[in-house]
C-alpha cells in the first residue's frame, strides 16, 4: 500500500511540463541537425583560393590582413546590427605589390579574434569568407571614409577600383555550412543530456524525499487529503496545500507536514543589486530549511498575491511559530536556542487544545 502511495506522489513530476517539453525539443533538434550536418558533409569539402582582383562574385576566398581597421559602417536597426563593415590590407596582396584594401563583413567576434593575432604579430591570420558585391550606397561610405583619413589624397567613386578591391568579403558565409550544423547538434545534444541528468536527478531525490517523510507520517492521510476538493492548487508557484501537509515539485517533490513547521519567513535574492526573486523559507522541528513558491520578481501581481496566500495560510494553521527573519527569532532558533523555543511553541498549541 506505501509504495502504490509513493508511486502516485511520484506522479506529480509530470505536472511540471516545462522540463519535458525542453528535453523533447533539444532531442529533435540535435537529431535534425545532425542529420543536415551528415548531408551536407557528403559534399566536398570547399578550400578557399586567395583572393585577388580577378576573384568572381560568389567565390570562396582568403586573404591575410596585415592592417585592419575598426568598424566604419553599419547596417541594421538601432537596436541590433546586422552587419558591420572593416577595411583590411591584405599580405598575399602586398607580396605583389598590389596596396589595395579589401571591405570584409564580419561579426564582432571574429573581429577581436583577428585584430588580437593582428596585435600579437601571428604568422596564423587568415580571413576566409565570400567575395559578394558591394552596394552602392556602401561605396559612397567607403570613399568618405577614405577621404577624412587621407585629406591630401581625396579620391572620387569612380577612382574606387584603383583604391579597393572591387568586391567585399563576408567572412560570416562560407561554403562548408556542416562544421555549423555540427556544432548547434552537440549544443543541442548536450542540452538534452544535461536536462535528462537533471530529471533523473529530480526523480531519485524526489523517491528519497517521500521515504524520509513516510518513516514519520502517513502517506495514506496525504494521498486522501489530495483527493478532496478541499486542497488548493497554485500551479505557478509549484505548491499544493492541503489540509494538513504541503506539497512542492518544483524540481523535486518534497512533502512538508504543516504541524513540524516552527519559523517561516520571506527571502529576498538580488543579482547585481538588483531584487530577483522572494521565496518562503520554512524551518521544521528538525531543522530542515526549505524555500518554497518562489515568485520572481517579473511575475504577474497575481502570482505574488498567491505567495501571500501560502504564507497566510501557513500563519492560520500555526499562529505560534516564529515569523519574520529578525534578529531574536535567529537566536532562538541557534543550536543553544532551538529545543527551548520549539518546546515553547508547543505550550502555546498544548494551551490553545
Amino acid at each position: 500500500m506505501e509504495e502504490e502511495n509513493k508511486k502516485k506522489i511520484l506522479k506529480l513530476l509530470n505536472r511540471s511540463k516545462a522540463l519535458d517539453i525542453t528535453l523533447l525539443v533539444s532531442l529533435v533538434l540535435s537529431v535534425a541537425l545532425f542529420s543536415l550536418g551528415i548531408i551536407v558533409s557528403k559534399t566536398k569539402v570547399v578550400e578557399p583560393t586567395v583572393a585577388s582582383q580577378n576573384t568572381e562574385i560568389g567565390s570562396y576566398v582568403k586573404m591575410k590582413p596585415v592592417v585592419l581597421t575598426g568598424a566604419y559602417a553599419d547596417y541594421g536597426s538601432d537596436d541590433e546590427v546586422a552587419d558591420r563593415y572593416y577595411l583590411a590590407q591584405d599580405g598575399y596582396a602586398l607580396d605583389s605589390g598590389n596596396m589595395a584594401l579589401y571591405i570584409i563583413n564580419m561579426s564582432d567576434w571574429d573581429y577581436d579574434v583577428i585584430a588580437s593575432k593582428i596585435e600579437d604579430r601571428s604568422d596564423e591570420i587568415e580571413i576566409k569568407g565570400i567575395a559578394e558585391s558591394i552596394p552602392s550606397d556602401l561605396i559612397d561610405i567607403t570613399v568618405d571614409v577614405y577621404n577624412e583619413i587621407f585629406p591630401d589624397d581625396k579620391i572620387t567613386v569612380e577612382q574606387f577600383p584603383e583604391y579597393f578591391v572591387t568586391y567585399l568579403i563576408n567572412a560570416k558565409r562560407s561554403p562548408n555550412a556542416a562544421v555549423g550544423y555540427f556544432a548547434f547538434a552537440y549544443m543541442a545534444c548536450f542540452i538534452a543530456i544535461f536536462l535528462g541528468i537533471v530529471k533523473s536527478v529530480n526523480y531519485l531525490k524526489s523517491k528519497n524525499n517521500i521515504s524520509k517523510f513516510s518513516k514519520n507520517n502517513d502517506l495514506t492521510s496525504v494521498i486522501l487529503q489530495y483527493q478532496e476538493n478541499t486542497k488548493k492548487e497554485y500551479d505557478k508557484l509549484k505548491v499544493i496545500m492541503l489540509e494538513d501537509y504541503i506539497i512542492t515539485y518544483g524540481g523535486a517533490i518534497n512533502i512538508i507536514a504543516i504541524k513540524d513547521i516552527v519559523w517561516m519567513y520571506k527571502m529576498e535574492h538580488y543579482y547585481n543589486g538588483i531584487l530577483t526573486n522572494i521565496g518562503i523559507i520554512i524551518v521544521q522541528k528538525d531543522n530542515r530549511r526549505q524555500e518554497i513558491a518562489i515568485a520572481y520578481n517579473s511575475s504577474k501581481n497575481s502570482v505574488k498575491e498567491q505567495q501571500d496566500e501560502i504564507f497566510a495560510r501557513i500563519m492560520e494553521k500555526r499562529p505560534n511559530i516564529l515569523i519574520g527573519a529578525s534578529k531574536e527569532n535567529k537566536e532562538a532558533m541557534n543550536k543553544e536556542n532551538r529545543e527551548k523555543t520549539i518546546a515553547q511553541i508547543e505550550e502555546k498549541e498544548s494551551e490553545q487544545e
